[in-house]
């Protein structure tokens, strides 16, 4: 465990940086909270009431806060000070560490949550597949929520010539904070590969395939699109595309 208010060695500095802008875009952006109520319903759905969960990534404490509302016991742990202590006031009944993903707390975890792509940060997922394994209990769910490799909306800004915007997903790295940090876009083969032998596969969908962007003039009308949204999501052909691809993983 990191000593308090230290980050894990090699931590970008932009994720301190975006603390202060990640409740904007996930809390505050109707597609944001529109996709975090659709993640948040997947949870209701296969987290019970007060199990003990383990949050991977924790950001600023969103989901923590809507598990412990549910009576539910969290554990998050993000590598970014910045966003622990904002996660800390957030939801001052959960427990909150500072820890890289291959370094989760201690103890048996129920089930277990990684929202919004805070893997898309590992090259190698099987470092963080090793010892989530050991700390989920058999039959325990594991909500996994990664940036999907490719993004229709996003390729659609080539109408009006946003060549950054289209090509975002083709690049190494991302803007975060102001700071370009590596990023990867992680396909159904590496997440097979990385948890196939302790998990399996119980779901997987897309978010986001007909979304408009978060923060784009057609955001006020997330909601308007989220039934096809729904069905795109679903579809065998398309689960690779969207904003974000969501599995549920059981621990064999």
């Amino acid at each position: 465990m990191q000593a308090p208010g230290s980050a894990p060695p090699g931590l970008p500095s932009g994720f301190d940086a975006e603390s202060s802008a990640y409740e904007a875009h996930w809390d505050d952006d109707p597609v944001g909270r529109l996709q975090r109520r659709r993640v948040h319903a997947l949870l209701d759905a296969v987290v019970p009431c007060g199990a003990r969960v383990l949050d991977i990534g924790c950001g600023t404490g969103t989901d923590a806060q809507h598990l412990t509302r549910r009576g539910c016991d969290v554990v998050g742990f993000d590598p970014s000070p910045a966003m622990v202590a904002k996660a800390r006031r957030r939801c001052p009944t959960a427990r909150f560490e500072i820890a890289a993903a291959t370094s989760p707390p201690g103890g048996a975890f129920d089930a277990a949550l990684s929202n919004f792509g805070a893997l898309n940060g590992c090259e190698d997922l099987r470092p963080v597949a090793t010892p989530l394994a050991d700390r989920l209990v058999a039959s325990a769910p594991f909500v996994l929520v990664l940036l999907a490799p490719f993004a229709p909306v996003e390729l659609a800004t080539l109408v009006w010539g946003d060549w950054s915007t289209a090509t975002r997903r083709s690049r190494p790295t991302a803007n975060v904070g102001n700071a370009e940090v590596p990023i990867w876009y992680h396909g159904k083969r590496a997440v097979l590969d990385a948890f196939g032998g302790a998990f399996r596969v119980e779901t997987r969908h897309s978010i986001g395939v007909a979304l408009p962007r978060a923060g784009s003039r057609f955001a006020a009308f997330a909601n308007a699109f989220d039934p096809l949204d729904r069905v795109l999501g679903s579809m065998s052909g398309v689960r690779r595309c969207g904003d974000h691809v969501v599995y549920v993983l059981r621990r064999r």
